[in-house]
């Protein structure tokens, strides 16, 4: 369990404070520690910013992939030694890159929940799924 498994998204709108206020219950003073409130356009935004930034970092993993594979141009041991580091600053940086796809990832799916857009895993979509050849044709 991270720190950001505890992370929590609100949305905090009119419309919402709204329907706690015909409720009769009051809008809470203060945001709870582990939540982050915002408005329903401030969420789509991030949620948009989110989604545009892992698709840039997504296109730069195949050309980091690259980096972790070079060769030396000379079988000798400068070279050999040279690009042995280099390999090792690539898989570093492409380790960098899988940590912020998952961080942003899991951004993605809090905002989606809390903005209500319907967020499965894959399993639970494949256990909903008919299997081949099962279910009906309508």
């Amino acid at each position: 369990m991270s720190w950001w498994d505890q992370v929590g998204f609100e949305v905090v709108d009119h419309a919402s404070l709204v329907g706690r206020a015909a409720a009769g219950v009051a809008a809470p003073p203060h945001t709870p520690a582990g939540v982050i409130r915002m408005s329903r356009e401030e969420m789509r935004v991030a949620l948009g910013d989110a989604e545009r930034l892992l698709d840039q970092i997504n296109e730069q993993r195949k050309p980091a992939q690259r980096l972790t594979n070079m060769r030396p141009p000379a079988d000798e041991i400068a070279s050999e030694g040279y690009n042995s580091r280099a390999n090792d600053v690539g898989r570093v940086y492409l380790a960098h890159l899988d940590r912020q796809v998952n961080y942003l990832t899991t951004l993605i799916k809090k905002l989606k929940k809390a903005l209500g857009i319907i967020v499965e895993n894959d399993q639970e979509q494949k256990a909903a799924m008919p299997k081949q050849g099962e279910g009906s044709i309508g």
